[in-house]
């Protein structure tokens, strides 16, 4: 990235940052920290005592980067933040780098699928936890994935309680731990096992003069008992797998674990791709669209004629399709986006 492309992007971040009215949560008690558009390095331990004055610093002064902490401080500007740690939300983010097979789809693909490993995580920690909508906030990350922030419950919990929570909820404890019979994991796992049993009995069916089936890398005897004992315990291992991959959430276990966790500030810009780190409802996200959505507005209506350095994918199309090097005319969304990933000159 020149220098007139790097001042252009930060004119614009600024711009958006002139209007930036997210109210986080506690705010004199959280370490925030940047990454900004000259150099490579964080500045941490930053605090501020009134939103009006960090939206003066973000217009000032627009970072690339913007993170908070989980946790909470009573000094937040220490270098020393554990003696100042009076507490940190319970945070979970799901990225798209965690789930086998995202690595070969288009990023519109990869981020359909994150969506249902948002849903299968939401659905848990309202069930299992008992958590109400309401003490949650849900966050487009602004590029791959989503965070879901947990206020005021939790907050007291250190790192090993926090494992074990992320072994709840990606289904690891079932190899550790032998769970109450009425608990809702023992329930999915009754859940599969019936429907196992029964696609086990249809393949007999179809295969009248079978003695003997294979079945996910099992041997079934035909028997007029079927499922006997021993049946039933090869089963059990195969519920419990399938529930673990159903039902348990691909998270990045370290996001959660960690007490002094930085996370992208709601609402700021994501510095890879200009897209707002979109705060959402939960009801909003089988429709939401990162490549509409998550594009501020002032930024769709401003066309500008850009140099395209390298090939990159369309990922703002639904087909599949490349920019292709050499001067043209994008919208600025369009061309921070591509800017941002090291494929475009600005040029006015």
């Amino acid at each position: 990235m020149n220098d007139f492309t790097a001042k252009a992007i930060k004119k614009y971040f600024s711009f958006y940052y002139k209007n930036f009215n997210y109210e986080i949560k506690d705010l004199p008690k959280r370490e925030l920290a940047f990454s900004y558009f000259e150099g490579s390095s964080m500045m941490r331990h930053l605090s501020f005592n009134l939103q009006n004055e960090l939206k003066k610093s973000l217009h000032e002064n627009p970072p690339r980067h913007f993170y908070y902490s989980s946790a909470y401080y009573d000094n937040p500007a220490s270098e020393d933040l554990n003696s100042t740690w009076v507490g940190a939300d319970l945070i979970f983010d799901i990225d798209a780098d965690h789930i086998k097979g995202s690595e070969n789809l288009r990023k519109r693909e990869m981020l359909e699928l994150v969506k249902e490993e948002v849903n299968k995580l939401s659905k848990m920690l309202m069930e299992d936890f008992g958590i109400e909508e309401n003490r949650m906030e849900l966050v487009f990350s602004g590029s791959r994935g989503y965070h879901i922030h947990v206020y005021d419950i939790f907050t007291d919990l250190n790192t090993f309680q926090r494992r074990e929570i992320v072994d709840y909820i990606t289904g690891r404890c079932l190899d550790k731990i032998n769970l109450n019979r009425n608990s809702m994991w023992n329930q999915r796992i009754k859940i599969e096992e019936r429907i196992l049993v029964e696609e086990i009995k249809s393949l007999f069916s179809s295969n009248p003069k079978a003695k003997e089936i294979e079945f996910l890398g099992h041997k079934f005897r035909k028997n007029r008992y079927f499922p006997t004992n021993d049946d039933l315990k090869i089963i059990n291992q195969l519920a419990v797998e399938k529930a673990k991959s159903k039902y348990g959430s691909a998270i990045d276990e370290p996001v959660t674990i960690d007490v002094h966790r930085l996370i992208r500030t709601p609402m700021s810009l994501h510095g890879k791709t200009g897209f707002i780190v979109k705060l959402l409802k939960f009801s909003e996200l089988e429709e939401f669209d990162p490549f509409s959505d998550a594009i501020p507005k002032e930024f769709t209506e401003v066309d500008l004629r850009v140099k395209i350095t390298k090939k990159f994918p369309k990922d703002f199309q639904d087909e599949e399709g490349f920019y292709e090097e050499g001067i043209q005319k994008l919208k600025l969304h369009e061309a921070l986006y591509l800017a941002l990933n090291d494929a475009l000159e600005f040029l006015e």
